[in-house]
């Protein structure tokens, strides 16, 4: 092998691994993005490797009145979508320009990060993304209101100057736009990490409601993940895939893609760029609700001096998007037809 050809491997592998230590860092939303940038689509999935336009779904709820609101610094976790879309909410929102600290996906030295944070002079923090977030816990001293985080717990965030604000819409909206796409669904399977009792109490309340059994499962590793979900699908109708980043990796998770296409299982997704693998519904956030919680979360903030560390602060709207070639397929398997497809959310 000569030099030039072994000088792109090694800048191949070294890109490769930087993406992976990206992708451990940004949870959730940027793990799918991640996987799918680099990774080429699942072999044996070309009917859903180009899925049709797909339908989109916005619930609104009013916003609160806007009182007198601190001056905020927003710290940023990096320039992806996930994270500007609620930057510029925030600096459409709010009555004062924010200052902007971005981190561009790397960890700061702690004197750097303390003297940025220290020249803008705002005792209260905004952390978009857990890069951001586990910066705020070592080295502000005010108020942080954080969001985009999934495994808060497991990071630390529950500090008595910390407050969260869900990165899932809630379930309740996830499973009655489900059940309307399939009203035939009896059976969901969720496989998570430990420490989300609350999301999956919550979850099997919302699933209950509308007829649905939510079975759970906790693991420790990707590897148990996908040995879990084979050993659960004979139970199940359905996936309910949540972002947890300690349990997926990029090849698991287009290996669980691959086996529920292969045995007819639905999933429902947390990134639009998984319904290319053949998920049948994404659900995701919406930027300005996101802002509009973490705009509250400010407002009862300015009025005292420490913020309880409670559960995060739910949303209220849920962003849909449904992969049409396999709604239809659905449709065509039910006995109801295609009244399934035509009430899909």
């Amino acid at each position: 092998m000569n030099a030039p050809t072994t000088g792109l491997i090694i800048g191949i592998r070294a890109r490769y691994e930087r993406l992976a230590d990206r992708l451990r860092a940004t949870i959730g939303c940027l793990l799918a993005c991640s996987l799918l940038s680099s990774c080429a689509v699942v072999d044996k999935l070309p009917e859903f490797s180009k899925p049709e336009p797909t339908q989109k779904t916005r619930i609104q709820k009013p916003s609160p009145t806007t009182k007198k609101l601190p001056r905020i610094t927003i710290l940023q976790s990096n320039d992806i979508p996930a994270y500007t879309g609620i930057t510029d909410e925030l600096i459409a929102q709010l009555p004062e320009s924010p200052t902007i600290v971005n981190l561009q996906g790397s960890l700061p030295s702690s004197a750097e990060i303390t003297d940025k944070l220290n020249k803008t002079g705002n005792k209260h923090i905004v952390a978009i993304g857990p890069l951001a977030a586990q910066s705020a816990r070592k080295h502000a001293t005010g108020q942080v209101i954080f969001c985009q985080v999934f495994n808060y717990l497991d990071l630390g965030l529950t500090a008595a100057n910390m407050q969260g604000v869900s990165m899932s819409p809630p379930p309740e909206l996830q499973f009655s736009a489900w059940k309307k796409l399939d009203p035939e669904l009896e059976r969901v399977g969720v496989i998570t990490g430990h420490g989300h009792e609350g999301l999956i109490a919550e979850a099997r309340k919302a699933a209950k409601h509308h007829g649905i059994d939510l079975s759970h499962r906790v693991v420790r590793s990707d590897k148990e993940m996908l040995y879990a979900f084979k050993r659960l699908t004979p139970e199940i109708q359905g996936l309910w895939l949540v972002p947890d980043d300690r349990v997926l990796s990029r090849r698991v998770l287009r290996d669980i893609m691959a086996y529920s296409v292969k045995h007819k299982r639905q999933v429902v997704v947390f990134h639009p760029e998984l319904l290319r693998l053949g998920g049948l519904m994404s659900v995701g956030s919406v930027d300005s609700d996101v802002a509009e919680q973490i705009i509250a979360a400010l407002r009862d903030a300015s009025h005292r001096t420490k913020s309880p560390a409670t559960a995060l602060l739910p949303l209220k709207e849920i962003r849909i998007e449904i992969n049409s070639p396999v709604a239809q397929e659905l449709a065509r398997q039910s006995p109801l037809g295609s009244r399934v497809a035509a009430g899909a959310p």
